[in-house]
């Protein structure tokens, strides 16, 4: 089962340039899901208030908080 990733609207999506030879290639970066920028504010947020949790935990409370916080987004809707 495919997690909710917080809908279709990325953050921070681009694009890139890429050089091949004497061609220059344009890409198109997709950016982080509204669910990965959630899991990485909280990250960061738990590495400050808790800096001595194992790595394989914080990341795990991470994406916690990030389903959290959309679980609770789509009530407001």
């Amino acid at each position: 089962m495919k997690k909710d990733d917080g809908g279709h609207m990325p953050a921070f999506p681009g694009v890139g340039a890429r050089r091949k030879s004497r061609d220059i290639y344009l890409e198109h970066y997709p950016g982080a899901s509204l669910r990965e920028l959630f899991a990485g504010l909280a990250l960061i947020g738990l590495i400050v208030a808790v800096p001595k949790i194992p790595d394989g935990d914080i990341a795990r409370q991470a994406y916690g908080l990030a389903n959290a916080m959309l679980q609770e987004r789509k009530k407001e809707e």
